[in-house]
């Protein structure tokens, strides 16, 4: 959470910078930059950052060193990320903070990125600066902790170029596509090459953050495990797995049967229209991310459902987590609330159509299953 409150100052700050660049629009659909859409975007890109530069510097120092710890370094340092907003308005710079344009001069003139007379486009001074202080106080910290001047020297390159790559990866791919690296063609690849044809997402924006919103769950169950193995063991051991698969099953057939409405609607078959569903493989990964949104709200139900059951599975499940005391039932509904939340918002990524449908779910699921409705002890309705 509080990552999250420095991430939104940070994109706040830049929005009210850079407001003729964006505006509000509910639809998300406008060829200017929503302001809905590049705050998902954003503050998932911040998020991810931090875990993803948080296991790096616990890769370091894992030695002698524990994840939480390293999370709480990395969150007060994440205070950093304010500092190029201010200190950018300060010297009068007006350049837009986005994707910079060549990724691999950055790594050939590594001693020049920080002069800030060198122009780099996308890249402001104060982003420079912002940089530096990051990769040099990782050193320090993985110095610190290891006494191992090598390894610190190695952090402040490792830590660069996973901001470099993390950053600029969209420029990376538009090179791949041979549009070259100035911001007019990648934007161009972005809503040609990579969105043209897409059906599911609706916003090139939103589309980018799948990569992140997928990517901040995973690296949270990753950094849950080594911080509390024990309990995170006993969570996977309650995931009801044959009803998450009942679910995605029903998930992917619904898939397949608006496939096979779609052609049996449209004259104009291609021979491999019957293999492939979607043209752009961005509908795979929404697809994806749709079902990673489905599986975790199901997950939510299930740890709401024995939280309020506690004393029926007490009886009736002794095996459950609260029952055996393995977790407290302040963590359990904590972990299910946050759950959750990030189904909701990998649904909202991938469309409003997924998004209201999700939301429904859970709240039938939670009238049914928790006071003060409790529908489930309502004949007919608990079956």
């Amino acid at each position: 959470l509080a990552v999250f409150a420095i991430a939104m100052l940070r994109n706040m700050f830049e929005l009210l910078h850079k407001v003729g660049y964006l505006y509000l629009k509910p639809d998300l659909q406008s060829e200017y930059i929503s302001v809905f859409a590049i705050l998902i975007h954003m503050v998932s890109f911040w998020i991810s950052l931090w875990l993803v530069l948080a296991l790096v510097l616990f890769w370091f120092t894992r030695k002698k060193n524990n994840i939480r710890n390293v999370l709480k370094f990395t969150m007060f340092g994440m205070f950093i990320i304010i500092f190029p907003v201010f200190f950018d308005l300060i010297i009068g710079n007006d350049d837009m903070m986005l994707y910079p344009e060549d990724p691999f001069d950055l790594f050939r003139n590594f001693s020049g990125y920080f002069n800030i007379h060198t122009q780099i486009w996308g890249i402001s001074p104060g982003m420079r600066y912002e940089i530096a202080i990051v990769s040099f106080s990782s050193a320090i910290y993985v110095y610190i902790k290891t006494r191992q001047i090598l390894k610190s020297l190695f952090a402040i390159f490792t830590v660069f170029g996973v901001i470099t790559i993390y950053g600029m990866w969209v420029s990376i791919l538009a090179q791949i596509y041979e549009h070259g690296f100035d911001f007019e063609n990648v934007v161009y690849f972005l809503k040609s090459d990579l969105f043209r044809g897409a059906v599911i997402p609706k916003h090139w924006t939103l589309s980018l953050s799948f990569f992140y919103l997928l990517l901040i769950p995973a690296t949270l169950a990753y950094i849950f495990f080594k911080d509390n193995p024990k309990v995170y063991k006993v969570i996977l051991r309650n995931l009801r797995w044959t009803r998450s698969i009942h679910y995605l099953i029903l998930y992917f057939a619904g898939f397949a049967l608006g496939h096979l409405f779609f052609l049996a609607t449209n004259s104009e078959k291609s021979s491999t229209s019957m293999l492939f569903v979607f043209s752009n493989p961005l509908d795979y990964v929404a697809v994806f991310t749709g079902a990673v949104s489905i599986f975790l709200a199901f997950q939510s139900a299930v740890i709401f459902n024995d939280y309020f059951d506690f004393k029926i599975d007490a009886v009736s499940n002794p095996d459950r987590p609260l029952v055996r005391r393995e977790i407290s039932p302040q963590s359990y509904r904590k972990l299910g609330s946050l759950i959750l939340f990030f189904a909701l918002v990998l649904a909202f990524a991938v469309n409003m159509a997924l998004f209201y449908y999700v939301l429904t779910a859970s709240i039938l699921s939670y009238v049914y299953s928790n006071e003060p409705f409790r529908l489930k002890k309502v004949f007919l309705i608990n079956n």
